[in-house]
Order: structure tokens, then sequence, then C-alpha cells
């Protein structure tokens, strides 16, 4: 009955994630495109070789407060903005780009060599809009105009089309096989720390269900990185990745599950909000935990704020 309650109430905060579209997650790229343009003069990526945020998913499932064992060592240098936290996706929008990625690829293939995550993450951004060219959904747009007259249809029908014009014209004289390799991209950025790549990988390269089926241990490999992702970006106090982390636990995915970790990650968030939180809602986080595991997780809370969020 516990079970079922907590999974019915962490359920329902969560609908607006688990239905997210692809057009929302081509809304999360382009927002994080637009942190990279905003930030192009000011690299916080780690040194090269170094990752000190990612840790091995087993250090952050305990609860006695924040130690070298169980919450990812700070970043070494701080993000864009007046603290060491980045603000979050939402208020980012994607900024124009001036030449063809062609031009801007050696530069960019450069520095992600030399480690730089908001490089790597660049060529993901623009690489995943050129293999958008060749996608059933480009193609259907380019096989003739949409028949509906439904206004949300013709606008959606219109912006693909947009989108395509300018995948087309920055993806000219690409070398496909660059193409070809746009996830792996994403993937190194995110080792190399970049929060939002760290945030993106889990939408972006999702085992497909027949993969999960052919290679199990594949999902496994997932989970874990998505678990190591998730909290590396959660310690830059990024409000989605606080949420996804307390999903995380809630559901036991890719670490044991763990429902006071989940309402302790929940209520960084509220401490991020100013103490404001919706009743009905934070009653559904905590319904079957004692009140000492509240207490443990408000207090787990305060000292995770205090070490990643305080100066934001």
């Amino acid at each position: 009955m516990e079970g079922q309650s907590r999974q019915t109430g962490m359920g329902a905060s969560r609908q607006r994630v688990g239905r997210l579209s692809t057009l929302a997650l081509a809304i999360l790229i382009a927002a994080a495109a637009g942190w990279i343009a905003a930030s192009f003069q000011k690299d916080t990526s780690p040194p090269a070789g170094r990752d000190p945020e990612v840790t091995p998913a087993s250090s952050a499932t305990q609860l006695e407060g924040p130690s070298a064992s169980q919450l990812v060592e700070e970043a070494t240098q701080p993000l864009p903005g007046t603290g060491a936290a980045a603000p979050s996706i939402a208020e980012f929008a994607a900024a124009p780009i001036d030449a063809p990625l062609a031009e801007r690829m050696p530069v960019l293939e450069k520095d992600s060599a030399a480690g730089s995550g908001r490089a790597s993450l660049q060529l993901y951004i623009d690489l995943a809009e050129c293999a958008f060219l060749e996608s059933p959904q480009a193609r259907a747009a380019l096989s003739g105009p949409t028949t509906s007259h439904n206004a949300n249809d013709i606008a959606q029908a219109d912006f693909v089309l947009d989108r395509i014009q300018k995948a087309a014209k920055n993806c000219a004289n690409v070398d496909p096989s660059r193409v070809a390799a746009y996830k792996a991209f994403l993937e190194r950025a995110a080792e190399q720390g970049d929060p939002y790549a760290q945030l993106l990988y889990s939408r972006a390269v999702r085992p497909s269900y027949q993969e999960v089926l052919d290679d199990p241990q594949r999902a496994m490999d997932y989970n874990t990185r998505v678990l190591r992702y998730t909290t590396s970006a959660a310690h830059r106090c990024i409000p989605e990745a606080l949420f996804e982390l307390s999903g995380l636990y809630e559901t036991g995915r890719g670490t044991t599950r763990n429902p006071t970790m989940a309402y302790a990650h929940y209520w960084v968030q509220v401490m991020l909000d100013g103490g404001i939180l919706d009743p009905v809602g934070e009653q559904r986080q905590r319904d079957g935990l004692t009140i000492e595991e509240v207490a443990r997780a408000k207090g787990y809370a305060a000292s995770f704020y205090a070490k990643y969020c305080a100066s934001r």
C-alpha cells in the first residue's frame, strides 16, 4: 500500500517529465545551445582528463550527510552567472549560428579533443540537426504540404520546414560519417562534465525497447550512466537535474530504490524556491516515510544546499 501511494503521488508530479515529446527534446537542445553561445568566452569544463563531478553510482546512495564517499566533488570552476550554480535550462534561448558547421567544425573538434565539454556539446547539437535531415519526420515534411486544416498541424509543419531549411544551410559540406556519430559527442561532453550534456543524455541516448531485449546489459550500463550524469548535474544545483535525480531514487533506476533520498532531493528544490511548496504535492512526496526519515532527508537536503547551492 505504501509503495502504491508513493508511486501514485510521485507519478502525478512527474507527468510533465515523463511526457516529454521530441519537440521538448529539441527545445532542451536549443536551450543548451543558448547557454553555450552566452558563455563562449568562459570555458567552464573541467581540465582535460578530469571529471570531478562523475563518480560511481554507489557513492551517492547513503543518507548520512555529504562526504567524499557520498557526494560528488564540486566542480573546480564555477558556471557562468553570479554564483557557482547554473541557471535553469528554461532560462536560456537558442542563439543564431553565424558560420556553417563545416567552417566551425575544425576548431570545435580541436577544443573537444582538448577537453572542452562545451565544444563537445555544441558539436552534438549541430550534428543532431544534420541527422534530422535524414529523419522520417523531415522526409515526410519534404514530400508535400500538409493536408490538415488544423492550426496546430499547420504550425508544426511550418516549424519543421523552417528547421529543415536552417539545418540544410548549416550542414552543407559536412562529412556524413561525422553526422552518423553525433551521439558520441554528447557522451563525450557528459564525461567531460558539461551539466547540460549530462541532463540531455538520458533522453537522447535512451536504448530502444528492441535494443534492451537484444542486450540487457546495455540497458543496465545506460541506467548507471544516467544516475552518474544526473547526480553530477544536480550538484551544479540545476533544478531539472534535482527533479530527475529525485525520480531516479524514487523508482530505483540505476540504483537501489530509496524514497528517503528521493524526498531529500525534492526538498532541495523547495529550498531553491525559498521554501515555497504545494502542501498537497509535498504530502504526496513524503507519503510512506516515517518522521525520522523525513528529518534525515531534510538534514541531508540542508547539507546539500549549503555545499552546492548557497551561492546561487
